[in-house]
């Protein structure tokens, strides 16, 4: 799973399929603290939203 933009599942890809294991692979690469845990939260709350927003969306356009 590639976290980059260009060729194959870039990070917006890997984002909407996967967000969990791509927010664990943001979360141990920006070193995320404890105090910083509850922004981050927030953060992987927003995201995992937007994910499945996202492959609604995906979903209703591959239906049609």
């Amino acid at each position: 799973m590639g976290m980059g933009r260009g060729g194959g599942m870039g990070g917006d890809m890997a984002l909407m399929r996967y967000p969990d294991g791509a927010l664990a692979f943001l979360k141990t690469e920006l070193k995320i603290t404890p105090k910083q845990t509850k922004q981050g939260d927030a953060f992987a709350t927003a995201t995992r939203d937007t994910a499945a927003s996202m492959r609604k969306m995906w979903q209703a356009q591959m239906a049609k």
